[in-house]
């Protein structure tokens, strides 16, 4: 809102420096309080509305306890007796079975998805410095049948990284330790699931 004519003439000589971050949405020059007064409510009752249009987008979000950038999903469809493919929303597809023949059991898949999901962490974090000339997770555990079902547990993810000589190699090194405790602590999303915990819902859709 621009009353002064000092500053619209400032404004209109040099936007930018009037605006450093960038040209605003509106510029208003009222010519009398009347004016001033009904800019000022159009104001406030915009930034109401925002408001107002946020509380909703979250209470939605807390009603479906999801919102499109947290939801995550996958399909699995039969392709023959105890043999499963899974797709992604991206088109990816990865076969699973019973562990008949050399295909992954859901219970590997798991035990590979806790593995990937730290390796992803620990070299995002130390290949910036260094390549590595050894990189491998090993993640195991015991299955095991007891009053509260089918479950692993013991599970145990175990790093095999080296890198080449050299300065930033070092560097990686380095930080590998630490890397591998944030991600355990909090950033591999498989991993801190399983040892928080979640509830898991089972339905059935009508075909």
């Amino acid at each position: 809102m621009l009353t002064d004519p000092a500053v619209t003439d400032g404004y209109a000589r040099d936007e930018a420096a009037w605006a450093p971050h960038g040209s605003p949405a509106a510029v208003v020059r009222p010519r009398t309080a009347e004016e001033v007064q009904r800019a000022v409510r159009a104001c406030l009752d915009h930034v109401a509305r925002c408001r107002a249009r946020r509380h909703r987008s979250a209470a939605r979000t807390n009603v479906l306890g999801m919102s499109e950038n947290t939801a995550r999903s996958v399909t699995v469809e039969r392709t023959s007796t105890g043999h499963f493919v899974a797709t992604n929303t991206r088109g990816g597809t990865i076969s699973f079975g019973t562990g008949s023949d050399s295909e992954f059991t859901p219970v590997e898949l798991l035990l590979a998805a806790l593995g990937g999901c730290t390796a992803v962490d620990v070299d995002l974090a130390t290949s910036r410095h260094a390549e590595p000339t050894t990189f491998s997770v090993e993640v195991s555990g015991n299955k095991i049948n007891d009053e509260l079902g089918n479950r692993l547990t013991d599970l145990a993810v175990t790093f095999t990284v080296t890198f080449p000589d050299g300065e930033g190699a070092d560097r990686a090194r380095t930080i590998l330790p630490r890397a591998v405790k944030t991600s355990h602590d909090r950033l591999c999303t498989v991993s801190r699931t399983v040892e928080i915990g979640t509830p898991v819902t089972a339905t059935i859709e009508d075909a």
